[in-house]
C-alpha cells in the first residue's frame, strides 16, 4: 500500500475505521512524531442455539433445543504508528569511502542528510590525496546538507552522514 504524501491513512482497529492523518511527509529531514489512535470500546451480541439428540438403549429419541444470548465487549486497542524518513534507494552512499557509479556504486542524484557533524567529500580517486577532492562540506546542526553526486565523480567520502536521503 502506497499513500500520498501528507495523505491521510484509514486504519481498522478492533473494528472500527479511523483516519490518521499526515503519516508520511515528503521533507527529507527528521521523521515526523508518532501518531497514536485508540479506538473506541466494541459490543458484538448474538444468538447461539444448540439443538442436540440423544437416544437410549430402548430406542427413545429426545431433541432439545437451546437457545441463548451471548454478549462480548472488546475493550479499546491503541496502536502507535511510528513514520520514518524515506530511505534513499539501493545506490544511496553510506558513511566512508564509496565507489560511484557501477553495480553497487553510488548512484549519481542529488542527497540530502540532516545529522549534525556530517562532512563530505565529491573526489576524482578513491586516494586520500587532498588533489582529488572535487567539492566538500559539512554541517555542524540543524539544518540539511546537500550534495550533487556527478556520474563523472570516481568516489564519494562522508563521515558521520549516513543514512544519506534522496531529495527530488
Amino acid at each position: 500500500m502506497s499513500l500520498a504524501a501528507g495523505a491521510a491513512a484509514l486504519v481498522i482497529i478492533a473494528g472500527s475505521l479511523v483516519a490518521v492523518p499526515k503519516l508520511l511527509s515528503t521533507a527529507p529531514a527528521a521523521a515526523a512524531a508518532p501518531v497514536t489512535v485508540t479506538a473506541s470500546p466494541m459490543t458484538v451480541t448474538t444468538r447461539v442455539t444448540t439443538t442436540a439428540t440423544v437416544s437410549a438403549p430402548a430406542k427413545t429419541v429426545t431433541t432439545m433445543t437451546a437457545s441463548t444470548i451471548v454478549t462480548a465487549t472488546v475493550p479499546p486497542a491503541t496502536v502507535t504508528i511510528t513514520p520514518t524518513a524515506a530511505a534513499a534507494p539501493n545506490g544511496a552512499p553510506q558513511d566512508g569511502m564509496n565507489a560511484v557509479g557501477g553495480p553497487g556504486g553510488v548512484q549519481p542524484a542529488t542527497y540530502g542528510s540532516g545529522k549534525s557533524g556530517c562532512s563530505w567529500q565529491r573526489q576524482s580517486s578513491t586516494s586520500d590525496d587532498s588533489h582529488d577532492v572535487l567539492s566538500y562540506g559539512s554541517n555542524s546542526g540543524g539544518e540539511v546538507t546537500t550534495v550533487t553526486i556527478m556520474a563523472t565523480d570516481v568516489a564519494f567520502k562522508s563521515v558521520g552522514c549516513a543514512p544519506w536521503f534522496v531529495i527530488n
